[in-house]
């Protein structure tokens, strides 16, 4: 039976080390700022759902209607901070853009 010959392993100086270990933790945080996202996405677009149910829209469906919109938009300025209403609004328009809609909701919240 014949023996495989091993390769010798090359040393990997430090600074290429290091560099990979960079590189490790930049895919790390992107990894976790998309998770971080996709939560917050999520949260939106169920709170902008929840509206949508308790006032007589039957819960959000796409594309999402002018009058629903403008009258969530209303009453969020009254309820929400502008980093709430940012948020759920940019979870609105991703939702349509995941959905192929995006035309429907253009500029909002992006």
């Amino acid at each position: 039976m014949p023996t495989e010959r091993r390769r010798p392993i090359a040393a990997l100086s430090y600074e290429r080390l290091s560099q990979g270990v960079l590189e490790a933790e930049r895919c790390g945080r992107a990894v976790f700022d998309q998770r971080q996202e996709a939560v917050r996405y999520g949260k939106g677009w169920s709170e902008f759902w929840t509206w949508c149910e308790r006032n007589g829209y039957g819960g959000a469906t796409l594309p999402v209607s002018i009058d629903a919109l403008t009258d969530w938009l209303t009453w969020a300025v009254e309820e929400l901070s502008g980093r709430d209403i940012e948020r759920v609004l940019a979870a609105v328009r991703q939702r349509h853009v995941d959905a192929g809609l995006a035309a429907h909701i253009e500029g909002l919240g992006g």
